[in-house]
Protein backbone atom coordinates (compact mmCIF):
# COMPACT_ATOMS: atom_id res chain seq x y z
CA UNK A 1 0.00 0.00 0.00
CA UNK A 2 2.59 2.53 0.69
CA UNK A 3 4.71 1.75 -2.47
CA UNK A 4 1.04 2.48 -4.34
CA UNK A 5 0.61 5.75 -2.21
CA UNK A 6 4.37 7.09 -3.11
CA UNK A 7 3.69 6.12 -6.74
CA UNK A 8 0.76 7.98 -7.22
CA UNK A 9 2.03 11.01 -4.97
CA UNK A 10 5.23 11.10 -6.79
CA UNK A 11 3.38 11.20 -10.01
CA UNK A 12 4.91 7.84 -11.44
CA UNK A 13 1.23 6.07 -11.97
CA UNK A 14 -2.41 6.66 -12.10
CA UNK A 15 -4.39 5.29 -9.20
CA UNK A 16 -5.53 2.84 -11.13
CA UNK A 17 -2.59 2.11 -12.39
CA UNK A 18 -0.71 1.85 -9.29
CA UNK A 19 -3.78 -0.54 -8.20
CA UNK A 20 -3.25 -2.43 -10.39
CA UNK A 21 0.43 -3.02 -10.26
CA UNK A 22 0.94 -3.44 -6.88
CA UNK A 23 -2.42 -5.39 -6.28
CA UNK A 24 -4.18 -3.28 -3.59
CA UNK A 25 -7.93 -2.39 -3.66
CA UNK A 26 -8.65 1.30 -6.03
CA UNK A 27 -11.13 2.41 -3.64
CA UNK A 28 -8.96 1.84 -0.37
CA UNK A 29 -5.93 3.29 -2.31
CA UNK A 30 -8.02 6.75 -3.75
CA UNK A 31 -9.46 6.90 0.47
CA UNK A 32 -6.21 6.89 2.20
CA UNK A 33 -4.74 9.72 -0.30
CA UNK A 34 -7.71 11.93 0.12
CA UNK A 35 -7.37 11.83 3.93
CA UNK A 36 -3.64 11.77 3.22
CA UNK A 37 -2.88 8.80 5.66
CA UNK A 38 -0.10 6.45 5.61
CA UNK A 39 -1.32 3.40 7.49
CA UNK A 40 -3.69 2.56 10.07
CA UNK A 41 -3.70 3.50 13.27
CA UNK A 42 -2.59 0.77 16.15
CA UNK A 43 -5.50 -1.44 17.42
CA UNK A 44 -5.96 -1.92 21.07
CA UNK A 45 -5.85 -0.10 23.86
CA UNK A 46 -2.83 1.69 24.99
CA UNK A 47 -0.13 -0.16 27.49
CA UNK A 48 0.21 0.80 30.95
CA UNK A 49 3.59 0.29 30.81
CA UNK A 50 6.19 3.02 29.17
CA UNK A 51 7.75 1.38 26.05
CA UNK A 52 11.03 1.00 27.02
CA UNK A 53 9.62 -1.16 30.58
CA UNK A 54 7.49 -2.94 28.05
CA UNK A 55 10.54 -3.96 25.94
CA UNK A 56 12.06 -4.92 29.23
CA UNK A 57 9.55 -6.91 31.27
CA UNK A 58 8.73 -8.75 27.70
CA UNK A 59 12.89 -9.65 27.41
CA UNK A 60 12.58 -11.12 31.09
CA UNK A 61 9.90 -12.79 30.36
CA UNK A 62 11.26 -14.71 27.29
CA UNK A 63 15.03 -15.12 29.05
CA UNK A 64 13.04 -17.18 32.06
CA UNK A 65 11.14 -19.08 29.78
CA UNK A 66 14.12 -20.23 27.60
CA UNK A 67 16.36 -21.06 30.95
CA UNK A 68 12.86 -23.31 32.20
CA UNK A 69 11.15 -21.19 34.44
CA UNK A 70 8.27 -19.71 32.48
CA UNK A 71 5.63 -17.71 33.66
CA UNK A 72 2.30 -18.33 34.16
CA UNK A 73 -0.38 -15.65 34.10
Amino acid sequence: MQNAMRAVTTSKLSTNAAAISYKVPRRTLRARLAENRQCKSKLGRKTVLPAQQEKESSRRIIRLALTGCPINL
